[in-house]
């Protein structure tokens, strides 16, 4: 294809030119969507449909390394097009490449942290037809309700192997990615919370940061990544739950009735919950129908859902339940949650049916 020639300084490079893609792609990650009502005349620029146009035919080229960079512009660009039709060109365009054999192989892929059917499969859930299910403020907004350093790190690193499982390449630096792009870059890097319990992380950006998952899976399969990420953060809560138990697990394990043991795990939990973080808790029922209840979540604090979406702590009972009876287990389903509008949040555990 050719190049137009360069503009006048203080304008932006036709997209027209393979040469102006890493550019472009520079400008596309520095830029936080979130401002895209006072985006800049280059950001304008690029996202104009010619230039659209422009990057999808270079992403048909035949030149890997053209359509490599014109693949990863595409998805950079998603979430500043408010244009249907054009989303609809760019998702795809996306897709036609996610079964280029010699595109999933190209170098510049891992470069750019993901595999270019991993772009498709984000653009085709967040296509413009069917409204995202959770959304967030559109800044930061501080709740005053905090969790402990620990706790939060934990947390954080329970996606590490999650991004692996995309590329090699990933792990922890996604994490600050998304901590970066959600707001919270004051997390991120050498500010990492440290092994801690001071409770200074506020429950905001902890809410932001599972948005940020949401978005960057998609709302299908970001749930079950969240779902595992709060498997996994059990870990970290599990040793002082262990403390406030007035019975040994091995003794639990023995009793006759599996509520009433889930009830003395779910009792501990939220001692730790209340005494570590602004997050009160209590247990109530009995006999089968159990529920834990939450004043206030970290998980979708300042999030508003069409379904509860509190997927990790979902995730987080799931453990704790696994621990007061094994087989057949608990299922745990949020009744109630904020962000749908609720006045609290309700997570109810039933046995499995073929117990």
């Amino acid at each position: 294809m050719t190049g137009q020639q360069p503009s006048r300084r203080g304008k932006v490079p036709s997209q027209g030119s393979a040469k102006y893609l890493p550019f472009i792609i520079t400008l596309l990650d520095k830029t936080h969507p979130s401002t895209a009502d006072k985006m800049s005349r280059p950001i304008r620029q690029i996202t104009s449909p010619d230039s659209v146009v422009g990057l999808i035919r270079m992403s048909e080229g035949s030149d890997p390394d053209t359509r490599a960079a014109a693949v990863i512009a595409l998805r950079r660009m998603l979430s500043f097009l408010s244009d249907t039709s054009l989303r609809d060109q760019v998702v795809k365009a996306l897709e036609a490449r996610s079964t280029d054999d010699s595109m999933a192989s190209h170098p510049l892929i891992p470069k750019h942290r993901a595999s270019v059917a991993h772009f498709a499969t984000y653009a085709l859930n967040t296509q413009t037809e069917s409204p995202f299910p959770v959304t967030r403020y559109s800044a930061r907004v501080p709740s005053n309700r905090y969790w402990p350093n620990a706790w939060a790190r934990h947390y954080f690193l329970c996606y590490q192997p999650e991004f692996e499982k995309v590329s090699a390449d990933l792990g922890l630096g996604m994490v600050y990615k998304i901590l970066s792009m959600t707001g919270a870059i004051h997390l991120g890097w050498q500010a990492f919370p440290p092994e801690n319990m001071d409770r200074v992380i506020d429950f905001c950006d902890v809410a932001n940061f599972n948005w940020g998952i949401l978005k960057m899976f998609g709302p299908l399969a970001g749930r079950e990544v969240q779902g595992r990420a709060g498997l996994r953060h059990y870990a970290c809560v599990e040793p002082e739950v262990l403390t406030h138990l007035t019975l040994n697990p091995e003794v639990m394990s023995g009793l006759a009735n599996p509520s009433a043991v889930l009830v003395l795990v779910l009792t501990s939990l939220a001692k730790v919950f209340s005494q570590h973080s602004d997050q009160p808790a209590k247990v109530r029922g009995r006999d089968g129908n159990v529920e834990l209840v939450l004043k206030h979540c970290p998980h979708c604090e300042g999030l508003r859902s069409v379904e509860p979406c509190c997927f990790p702590m979902v995730g987080l009972l799931k453990a704790a339940a696994l621990q007061a009876h094994h087989n057949p287990p608990w299922e745990v389903i949020e009744t109630e949650c904020q962000g749908t509008g609720g006045r609290a949040y309700v997570f109810q555990f039933s046995l499995a049916e073929n117990g």
